[in-house]
């Protein structure tokens, strides 16, 4: 950025907030910048929700970081948890990153054991296990990517932090081993089952292949839509399939939905 662009960039910030909120804003700036740089004195550990998370390697970004360090990380994702998560209902949760709403999610079930994390980034599974540890949390963990083609592996961007799978690819990928719900269910033994998804995108795939499982066991799905790179028309299509096999919204906050299947309601209320 240029000095032209950069003064007319602080002046737009002084208009809309006052010369005392630009210098709260420029003073918070500061301060998140040295909270990053000092972190390592720290042990690489963050606090959230009372519990710990070691964030020591590079798959975390700045901007995650400083989320963390403010309360902000996935907290819609963690207030729908609190707020619509049974406990008594075994967890199916897709895409469990460092683990901050796992092991949330985790410390409320009455059974922990019956949670199982799905994670398809592998720099971010060896924190995911390290942040289950720290917080003795009991869900197993599996490192797949969720995906419903034909070839038994995807490749999976290491290049872009939070990466989609096949999207954008550089020289920086690995094959991810895929799974998709349907099999994990199956596979689990699990009758009911809330489901927790944040996916990238992914989620289209999952309501698109695997509503009928959906229908017929997700009490609850918490899912972050992802309307920032989705079109309108995909998300309008994603929620009419999830209408039509029973679910209802039952809270939306920041592209975080929260939808109760109306057809097991009676079961479980």
């Amino acid at each position: 950025m240029d000095l032209t662009n950069e003064i007319n960039l602080r002046l737009a910030i002084i208009k809309e907030h006052g010369i005392i909120g630009f210098i709260k804003g420029y003073f918070k700036k500061i301060y998140n910048l040295l909270w990053i740089k000092t972190l390592g004195l720290r042990g690489n550990i963050v606090s959230v929700d009372n519990m710990k998370f070691y964030v020591g390697e590079l798959v975390v970004s700045t901007e995650t970081l400083i989320f963390l360090m403010n309360n902000h990380y996935e907290r819609m994702e963690r207030s729908a948890v609190q707020k619509f998560v049974d406990p008594s209902i075994p967890v199916i949760e897709l895409g469990g990153f460092i683990g901050v709403v796992a092991c949330y999610t985790n410390s409320i079930l009455s059974a922990p054991e019956q949670h199982i994390v799905v994670e398809a980034n592998p720099s971010a599974v060896p924190l995911l296990t390290r942040n289950r540890e720290l917080n003795n949390c009991h869900f197993k963990i599996i490192h797949s990517a969720i995906s419903y083609g034909m070839d038994p592996t995807v490749k999976f961007n290491l290049a872009e932090l939070g990466s989609r799978i096949n999207g954008n690819l550089t020289d920086q990928y690995v094959e991810v081993e895929t799974l998709t719900l349907s099999n994990l269910v199956k596979s689990s033994g699990m009758e009911h089952f809330t489901l927790i998804c944040d996916i990238e995108g992914t989620e289209v795939e999952v309501i698109s292949n695997d509503i009928n499982i959906l229908a017929e066991q997700a009490v609850v799905i918490i899912m972050e839509i992802h309307t920032d790179f989705l079109e309108n028309l995909v998300v309008e299509n994603l929620l009419k399939q999830l209408d039509d096999a029973g679910f209802r919204i039952i809270s939306l906050q920041d592209g975080t939905y929260v939808f109760e299947n109306q057809n097991l309601k009676s079961d479980h209320s």
